[in-house]
């Protein structure tokens, strides 16, 4: 797993000596989930398949926990937000105050952002906190 000290150092960019021209003008950075390389002398390029950083695009999945909403205007944008119709949300809260939902990085923290726009109280796993701990201001997700 990548720290995100890790992926911010991949995603800056670095020098080296062209393959084609030989001259160092080599640029290479993390884009997105690819390795993006091009020298702005002769033009040579290459991209990755893709892969990289790993940690914010891996399989593992967090908790995110929702707490039941205090109106109807919420309950819609909750429905919304997870995809479900109204009913089905209120069932989901039947048995406790609080929903926790399970979810890959990438969904979790979409869901999260969601629910703090649409001001639900929520809180995001702090194992996933603990992970990665400037997932939730980084400019690069």
């Amino acid at each position: 797993m990548c720290s995100c000290d890790e992926c911010y150092e991949m995603r800056q960019p670095q020098t080296m000596k062209c393959p084609t021209c030989g001259k160092n003008t080599y640029v290479g950075q993390v884009k997105g989930i690819s390795s993006v390389w091009l020298c702005s002398n002769c033009g040579e390029g290459v991209a990755s398949a893709g892969g990289f950083p790993p940690a914010c695009h891996n399989e593992k999945e967090y908790s995110l926990y929702i707490d039941r909403p205090e109106d109807n205007k919420k309950w819609i944008k909750l429905a919304g937000i997870l995809n479900k119709n109204i009913l089905d949300t209120r069932k989901e809260f039947d048995k406790d105050s609080t929903l926790e939902i399970h979810l890959r990085i990438d969904s979790c923290l979409k869901i999260y952002e969601a629910l703090i726009e649409a001001d639900i109280s929520c809180v995001v796993d702090p194992m996933l906190l603990q992970d990665y701990s400037r997932i939730l201001n980084c400019k690069y997700r």
